[in-house]
């Protein structure tokens, strides 16, 4: 015996006994049960006292002197489970108490396993039963039912240690005291399992029953639960012999059904379809139970402890413990229909034998009942089928029953649409059992409907150029009314990058269809054709015919449109048919008022090829009796075309007109040709008609009065370009009936009435008219009138032309006015014509060749020269300003010379002084004309000569005179210069009055003389002598009052020889007198 002993000395001693001895004694039923049956015996080695002696020992194996307890408590203290531990393997749980327990009070079903502590996943496990062989002891073996060994592994508990808690009620074990104490109970949280041991043992198939009705199903049997998710088919074979020496089959498929979570020990699998068909076909296997085994590989499912099912080899193989045969007919269960893949897909309850198949005995229809309102069906006829033996068979629906189906409209579109009954003779199954009929008024509807899916698409295309027919092929069928016909383009090339060569049918072309129709033809109206053969190297050979679709060109019976065919990737022609067709001259009109011939042919002709030449105009149908004129020449049209229209030559209409029975009337024109006179696009040539001349469709005669179509005016020119509607004789146009006007309404604010003009050379019906440069000035000189074609009309009376026929224009009113149609504005820079000089009043006359824009000239521009070259010793000047205002618009202005270059000019001897001396260029630009264009400078070099010149024959006039006494200086001023070598200064005389009759003193100068250049400004220096003798005389210049003097004629001569004009008694403007205070100079 063992315990913790007590650490303190004294008279008591108590020690605490071991867990084990303490099991021990309660393991004893007779020992310490109560205080009559509680004794203790103890060596003399036990203890000793303080003194080292040791305890007299108790007892020596006889009861009468062990000493009996001398105070007993009972155990009321409830056993604790303290751990346990599970063996899935074995089936045993060992459970560990806190103190020993009695073996025959378990009562297991106080026991609960649960996969988690607080069981949130309520999954939970409370034992059936179960045995222990053991007695009184802390630790319990609980060997437990194979019942509940099995639910366990069912209900996936105890798989792991973390999935494996126990909850244990207070009965289900009591401990050894006197008074038993039930266990404690655990609840929550369950106790997690101290010590696991997983099941790894594999389960056994134990057993299986094969059943070959309809759906054949195996029925497997195992020896523990398992998972039926893991189940794998895959890994049986069927044997018809339980050693592997006759015919065996691995199954493909199955699943299991009804489907069952896992957990099971018995389960059953229908077999798949192809499983149960090669079963059935089989002729060794499944006959019958003696020829039914299966072997299986390891894996084939796995326990719920994930151990794989164990092998049973193909040598020892499971005989079936149970076999059923097929002995039913066959049953159509369901049925798909799918026009994407063009197959109706049967299945039936059991295999059936596709050589059996009779298409004839399906019908497709539209509802349960063929025969109600509306009812529509179709009997399939050429349908086939080339599925293996099974229970799904797979008819390919022929092209034939596909369009029988197509064209019943409503039948077989959708789901809703989609019935079917069949006859018992239409399949077999492998046994040889009939289908169960479907008759008609219970028709099967569709599981499954696939509509169409796939566009259809344009394979080929053959174009019949003489018989105007485009045939398109489809890859399928096509609905015929769904046609569009201005879907299909026909293009020149492959990438359509033509774009002139397209073409895109008339929505009125007629479209029929082939028999299986998978072809569509379209004949061509006459406007397509047309348009086809209008073009060059379009639609005339295989290399240049190329076809687009758009998607609404067509659909099928599902109304999916074909699939387009873009421009860019276009679709080349198998087949083309070149025309081969005559063209025909079929109408003609004669149009003497426009002199047009209109040509109709039956189809486009090639412009190009046309020869007038071999056309001829006659008077009646028979050519040989008939006047006739075959055409010279004229301007056909040059376009392609089903008309040829020719405006005839001049000379063609003289020789018309003036035959007295040619074209007088419809009745007298008829016209004839030859094969030569056009082809058509194809080359072929026109059928000719000699003997006898059409009658014209149309005849018009010359009666109308011709028109002003249109007017040009080009301001360059200076000349209108005339448009009539008819050829005008050129010798009637008369200018001077037009008007030029601002505006066409009456309400022109500008005009001009032309005063004549020059017409061209020849009768035409386009005419030039050079306006006079008057009329010309006279328009540009108007800022309202030609400045563009919405300012410029013409209006005129009927003189101004007549037709080749005398029949005088039309009139155009004033307030109808016609607008120009082609307005030139006048671009070019107005020129110098001519110059005049006047040097009497003064001015320069400048003439430029058209209206300028006065205002804008400028005079600093201006430079005279005394030559037309400039050079050494050239006199020139550059004018300043001018007396003049430029405001007017016109051709020719004038210059008013200011007097300082008037003065400036005079003075220089060489310039201006006679027309040799006289000469002009522009330093810079002078001036704009009336549409802004700039008159150019022009060159010193070769300045142009004046034109007409006036020389100056006014005497020069003294306009003011000063004396300077100071100085000594007479000061005079002319309205001119004057040659200061001409000045006679004794002409000059100093008087005392400006009344010649009464003039007392007067002093001449005598000796003085005039000093300077030529000049307006001239200066006579007073002599000395004259200068004294005037001081002397105190009535003379002593103040301005009485500085008065008198000029005789030819006191001065100007710079163009005129003579001064004597005056007499003029005043001084100005006067300095002398204040200096005489000196005395010399004395004798």
């Amino acid at each position: 015996m063992a315990g913790l002993i007590s650490a303190q000395d004294g008279t008591s001693l108590s020690f605490t006994l071991s867990s084990a001895d303490l099991n021990a004694i309660k393991a004893d039923d007779a020992l310490c049960t109560a205080s009559y049956n509680c004794y203790i015996k103890f060596t003399s080695g036990m203890i000793t006292d303080m003194a080292g002696n040791a305890v007299v020992a108790v007892g020596d194996g006889d009861a009468d002197i062990f000493m009996i307890v001398q105070q007993f408590v009972d155990d009321t203290t409830a056993p604790v489970l303290s751990s346990y531990s599970l063996d899935m393997n074995l089936g045993v749980l060992h459970l560990t108490f806190s103190e020993t327990v009695r073996g025959s009070s378990l009562k297991p079903t106080g026991l609960t396993l649960m996969a988690d502590a607080a069981n949130a996943s309520h999954v939970s496990y409370r034992l059936k039963g179960g045995e222990t062989f053991d007695g009184n002891q802390a630790t319990i073996t609980v060997e437990l039912l194979a019942v509940d060994v099995l639910a366990i592994k069912a209900l996936n508990l105890a798989l792991t240690q973390n999935t494996t808690y126990l909850r244990i009620a207070s009965s289900t074990i009591t401990d050894t005291a006197r008074v038993a104490n039930a266990v404690a109970a655990i609840v929550t949280p369950a106790q997690q399992v101290a010590q696991f041991t997983a099941d790894t043992t594999a389960p056994q198939l134990m057993a299986f029953v094969l059943s070959l009705q309809p759906g054949a199903v195996m029925t497997l049997t195992f020896n523990e639960p398992v998972r039926t998710s893991l189940f794998d088919p895959r890994l049986i074979t069927i044997q018809s012999t339980g050693t592997g020496t006759g015919s065996s089959y691995t199954l493909t498929g199955g699943v299991v059904s009804p489907a069952v979570a896992d957990g099971v020990m018995s389960f059953s699998v229908q077999l798949s379809s192809e499983d149960e068909t090669a079963l059935k076909v089989s002729s060794t296997l499944v006959k019958d139970v003696s020829t039914t085994f299966v072997s299986v590989q390891t894996g084939m499912t796995e326990d719920m402890s994930y151990n794989p099912s164990a092998a049973i080899s193909s040598s020892a193989a499971l005989a079936a413990n149970g076999y059923v045969g097929d002995s039913s007919t066959a049953v159509l269960l369901a049925y798909n229909i799918s026009f994407q893949q063009n197959i109706l897909v049967l299945r039936f309850a059991d295999v059936m034998d596709p050589l059996s198949f009779i298409a004839s005995g399906i019908v497709i229809q539209n509802g349960v009942r063929s025969t109600a309102a509306g009812g529509r069906s179709y009997r399939l006829t050429t349908s086939y089928t080339t599925s293996p033996p099974g229970k799904t068979m797979m008819v390919s629906l022929s092209d034939a029953d596909l369009l029988g189906i197509d064209l019943q409209t409503g039948l077989a579109r959708s789901l809703a649409t989609t019935y079917l009954t069949i006859a018992a003779s239409t399949f077999n199954s492998v046994a040889g059992y009939d289908v169960v009929p479907i008759l008609d008024g219970r028709g099967l509807q569709a599981s499954g409907f696939e509509a169409d899916a796939t566009r259809p698409q344009v394979v080929a295309f053959d174009l019949d150029m003489s018989q105007a027919v485009l045939t398109v092929f489809f890859s399928e069928a096509i609905n015929a009314t769904s046609a569009f016909q201005p879907a299909f383009t026909l293009q020149s090339t492959l990438n359509g990058t033509d774009a002139q060569r397209v073409l895109s049918l008339s929505a009125t072309s007629t479209v029929t269809h082939s028999a299986d129709y998978r072809a569509l033809s379209f004949q061509f109206v006459p406007t397509d054709f047309d348009a086809i053969t209008v073009l060059e190297n379009f639609c005339t050979a295989v290399s240049n015919t190329y076809l687009s679709v758009a998607a609404t060109g067509a659909s099928d019976f599902f109304v999916l449109a074909v699939v387009p065919i873009s421009s860019a990737s276009a679709l080349p022609v198998t087949n083309f048919t070149a025309d081969s067709v005559v063209p025909q001259l079929t109408a003609f009109d004669l149009d003497l008022e426009h002199a047009i011939l209109r040509l109709s042919f039956s189809e486009i002709v090639r412009a190009n090829t046309f020869r007038i030449v071999e056309l001829t105009i006659q008077s009646s149908a028979t050519t040989a009796s008939a006047h006739t004129h075959t055409f010279s020449g004229g301007v056909a049209t040059t376009t392609n075309a089903l008309t040829i229209n020719i405006s005839l030559t001049d000379d063609d209409l003289n020789a018309i007109k003036s035959d007295a029975l040619i074209a007088k009337s419809r009745n007298s024109t008829f016209l004839s040709w030859t094969s030569q006179l056009v082809r058509d696009m194809a080359n072929n040539s026109i059928a000719s008609r000699t003997a006898s001349g059409l009658l014209a469709a149309a005849y018009l005669p010359d009666t109308s009065l011709p028109r002003l179509l249109s007017f040009d005016l080009d301001l360059n020119a200076g000349a209108l370009a005339l448009t009539f509607s008819k050829i005008i004789r050129l010798s009637t146009i008369n200018g001077a009936t037009a008007a030029v006007l601002s505006s066409g309404d009456g309400m022109a604010v500008a005009s001009v009435n032309l005063t004549g003009g020059v017409a061209s050379v020849n009768d035409s019906r386009i005419l030039h008219l050079t306006l006079l440069h008057a009329d010309l000035n006279a328009i540009k000189a108007l800022p309202a009138l030609a400045v563009s074609a919405n300012s410029t009309f013409l209006a005129f009376s009927t003189g101004f032309a007549a037709d080749m026929s005398g029949n005088s224009i039309q009139p155009v009113a004033v307030p109808q006015a016609i607008g120009c149609q082609v307005f030139t504005a006048d671009s070019t820079a107005p020129a110098l014509a001519s110059f005049a000089v006047n040097m009497t009043s003064r001015t320069l006359v400048l003439s430029f060749d058209e209206t300028v824009n006065v205002s804008t000239f400028d005079v600093m521009s201006v430079v005279l020269q005394g030559a037309a070259q400039a050079g050494a010793g050239v006199a020139y000047f550059r004018l300043t300003g001018s007396t003049t205002a430029f405001t007017a618009h016109d051709s020719v202005f004038t210059i008013g010379l200011t007097s300082s270059d008037y003065n400036a000019i005079a003075v220089q001897l060489g310039l201006a002084k006679d027309l040799n001396s006289t000469f002009l260029y522009f330093a810079s630009a002078p001036v704009l004309d009336m549409n802004h264009n700039i008159a150019a400078a022009t060159s010193s070099a070769s300045a142009t000569a004046c034109t007409v010149y006036a020389r100056n024959v006014l005497p020069p006039r003294l306009l003011s005179y000063g004396l300077n006494l100071v100085e000594g200086i007479v000061y005079l001023t002319f309205d001119e210069p004057v040659q200061t070598a001409s000045v006679v200064a004794r002409k000059l005389s100093f008087v005392d009055s400006n009344n010649e009759s009464i003039v007392v003193d007067r002093l001449t100068l005598n000796t003085s003389s005039a000093t300077g250049s030529n000049n307006a400004t001239i200066e006579i220096a007073i002599s000395d002598g004259d200068l004294l003798e005037l001081m002397a005389i105190p009535s003379l210049c002593t103040q301005l009052a009485n500085v008065i003097i008198d000029a005789e004629s030819g006191f001065a001569t100007d710079m163009f020889g005129n003579v001064f004009v004597g005056v007499t008694g003029v005043h001084a403007a100005y006067f300095l007198k002398d204040d200096s205070i005489p000196h005395c100079t010399a004395f004798s």
